[in-house]
């Protein structure tokens, strides 16, 4: 979350984006595995949240997609 706040910061927009919490706009992808440690995580998508709605899930114990 350290690389999307301080990209916030430098685009003006910190006061709106760049953290996950009430009031502030965020799309999520969640992935399964740490992309710090190996990018390919990045392949192993759980969760895809866009405009607070989910969009993509693998877990059929979420709301289904749309919700």
């Amino acid at each position: 979350m350290a690389g999307t706040s301080r990209a916030a910061e430098l685009l003006g927009l910190a006061d709106r984006i760049g953290v996950v919490k009430p009031g502030y706009f965020a799309d999520l992808l969640v992935v399964r595995g740490d992309p710090v440690s190996s990018i390919t995580a990045t392949r192993s998508v759980a969760l895809v949240i866009k405009s607070g709605r989910i969009v993509y899930t693998e877990d059929p114990s979420l709301p289904p997609p749309g919700f």
